[in-house]
């Protein structure tokens, strides 16, 4: 399952240009130059404050086939392998957290098209491994939650973790969140699945947070969804109590 899942996911991290996913010039940058520059893949403007020099197919890869329109591929491309440009359009702001592009940074190279591949790829098989192994805690009874999930997803998810954009660790990280989580109420009684059940709920956590910072936010409402879901009685009766704690945890979820 893993295997299928992983050739899913690189047919489209092999089989799509540079600069195809949304905001890749920016991802791209970020990953690239960092704050403080990457020699010699990329180095500081001194004719610019807060700009950076770095290949045009690293910084403005969709360009060509942008300006030329839809009616033209992205072998445009070919024409602008070599050239550079300055630009301040990076995460010089913090506006992502720094963990998720530092590491897909080792993988930059002098061949930006390989480089961009192996991001792509590596992301895809952290999915393929992370979500299998998160859905193998359940029964065989519960597999069909999996299978659910994967009927869902395509195209615009698998589009998504496939890609560079930071939200590939965002959905990884949310999937196997939930699955986890729900593996882990499923089975509180049982420590050998509990525990390492918890352990991938913790990574994800981790893998969430360090590609988007509202992460934290749609992990926290998963959570209560997923606890009020296998925690609830199954016939609850509405008193006082009831109303007061609701109307108290409520606001705090807010």
């Amino acid at each position: 399952m893993a295997l299928l899942l992983f050739m899913t996911l690189a047919a489209w991290s092999m089989g799509s240009a540079v600069g195809s996913s949304p905001d890749e010039d920016y991802v791209l940058t970020s990953i690239w130059c960092g704050t403080e520059g990457n020699p010699p893949y990329c180095r500081k403007d001194p004719d610019r404050a807060n700009a950076m020099i770095l290949p045009i197919m690293a910084a403005e890869p969709s360009l060509c086939f942008r300006q030329l329109g839809q009616d033209y591929s992205a072998k445009c491309q070919e024409g602008i392998y070599d050239q550079e440009i300055s630009t301040n359009h990076y995460n010089s702001g913090d506006l992502f957290p720094s963990e998720y592009l530092s590491t897909a940074r080792v993988f930059v190279g002098v061949d930006i098209e390989a480089s961009v591949a192996k991001m792509r790829l590596f992301s895809s098989f952290l999915a393929s491994v992370l979500i299998i192994f998160a859905s193998s805690f359940f029964r065989q009874k519960n597999s069909d939650l999996l299978l659910a999930r994967l009927a869902i997803i395509a195209p615009v998810t698998t589009f998504f973790i496939s890609s560079v954009n930071t939200s590939s660790w965002t959905l990884i990280g949310t999937t196997c969140f939930t699955l986890a989580f729900i593996a882990v109420l499923k089975n509180r009684k049982q420590p050998k699945i509990w525990v390492p059940a918890g352990a991938i709920s913790i990574f994800a956590l981790w893998i969430t947070n360090s590609s988007r910072y509202e992460g934290k936010y749609v992990l926290l409402l998963l959570a209560v969804a997923v606890m009020f879901s296998e925690l609830a009685p199954k016939h609850p009766k509405i008193t006082k109590k009831s109303v007061l704690i609701v109307s108290a945890v409520l606001p705090v979820i807010f």
